[in-house]
């Protein structure tokens, strides 16, 4: 481990830290983040089951809300900037100022320092694992390969690399959210909230506990798309015609890609109308956000609703179907086993693409 390191990226030659100056604002609360985040994998994915791979988080001093993955001298460097950490958690400050925002977490805003805390730990950790998974799943090796490099900040270009890069985003956002849930269920098996010689009482709090941290999770994944977006305040009639717009995704079409990850893992632990209910809570804590952050009313106007128009959902689909024809290439560079997806071929969809709710 190096306490400082140089690196070479097209934002330009970066100096990435092990642990931020203190003379830094902030300081204190990103470098316990950062023991977290390096504690949060090494739980997870631990060095020695992953082969002769060899990474390091580091952070890097910016005024842009950003974070990359780069490979250096045979070292895997995944870095983040101050700014990410001071404005996730600055922003939620504010956000939980809101009391329409509190009620939907049933809680006051004189209460809400445990939310703020608790959505602040899930956005850290969904951009720990999205920035890992890009490289145990062998998006960095494969770009730098075609001399290619991105970085988490969605750039707006006209390039044909722009579905390639969207399909890797897709993919580490997916793995990334997988991971969170299998993380908060193993937490709560880990307690007895599965144990059937656990008192029953004890166990409907246990899984209790576990969903509302879904809820934490769910707008927190959200929330840090739409703060990586340049074009997070754009509404969805000027996002349905350019979907290869940017590098990145929509925030409405990463969330909903997202979803499936959450249902498929909920899968394993909770009933069908369990997953359906704590979805619907996650759903209209996005749009009552969306209600607030553009003024708008309806969902229909709202930019949650662009994963539910016709063009949407098959820009969803292309992205999940396009990961396998990449799958093979990928599998050189991953160092975990990599599977292909079984293929999407319908979702439904109900948002016209002028903004309207369609009539059934």
């Amino acid at each position: 481990m190096k306490k400082s390191i140089l690196v070479k990226t097209d934002m330009g030659e970066i100096q990435c830290d092990y642990f931020a100056s203190e003379l830094i604002e902030g300081a204190e609360r990103i470098n316990k983040s950062l023991v977290r985040m390096r504690q949060l994998l090494e739980a997870t994915y631990p060095r020695e089951h992953l082969g002769k791979i060899e990474y390091e988080l580091y952070t890097y001093e910016s005024e842009e809300i950003n974070a990359f993955s780069v490979e250096k001298d045979g070292c895997y460097v995944i870095a983040f900037s101050t700014a990410m950490f001071l404005q996730f958690y600055k922003r939620l400050k504010n956000l939980f100022l809101v009391k329409e925002i509190c009620e939907w977490f049933e809680t006051e805003p004189t209460e809400a320092e445990y939310c703020v805390n608790a959505v602040y730990d899930y956005m850290i950790w969904f951009v720990t694992f999205h920035e890992f998974f890009h490289v145990i799943n062998g998006h960095c090796k494969y770009l730098s390969e075609r001399g290619l490099f991105y970085a988490e900040q969605s750039r707006e270009q006209v390039s044909d690399d722009n579905l390639l890069f969207q399909t890797l985003e897709s993919d580490a956002d997916y793995s990334a959210v997988t991971a969170c849930v299998q993380f908060i269920f193993v937490q709560a098996k880990n307690s007895g909230a599965f144990d059937d010689s656990v008192d029953e009482d004890k166990r409907c709090l246990l899984i209790k506990v576990a969903e509302a941290e879904v809820i934490y999770l769910g707008f927190a994944v959200y929330h840090t798309f739409l703060l990586f977006s340049c074009a997070q305040k754009e509404k969805m009639t000027d996002c349905v015609n350019t979907m290869l717009r940017y590098d990145h995704p929509y925030a409405s079409i990463r969330m909903a890609y997202s979803f499936m990850a959450i249902t498929y893992q909920l899968g394993y632990f909770l009933k069908m109308d369990e997953i359906v209910i704590l979805l619907r809570k996650i759903d209209e804590i996005c749009i009552a956000y969306d209600r607030i952050y553009y003024a708008e009313e309806s969902f229909e106007k709202s930019l949650v609703s662009l994963a539910f128009t016709e063009k949407g959902v098959q820009h969803i689909m292309l992205l999940h179907n396009g990961w396998n024809n990449l799958v093979e290439d990928l599998r050189k560079h991953a160092h975990i086993n990599l599977e292909r997806k079984e293929e999407l071929d319908q979702l439904n969809y109900w948002v016209n693409d002028d903004g309207t709710m369609m009539k059934v």
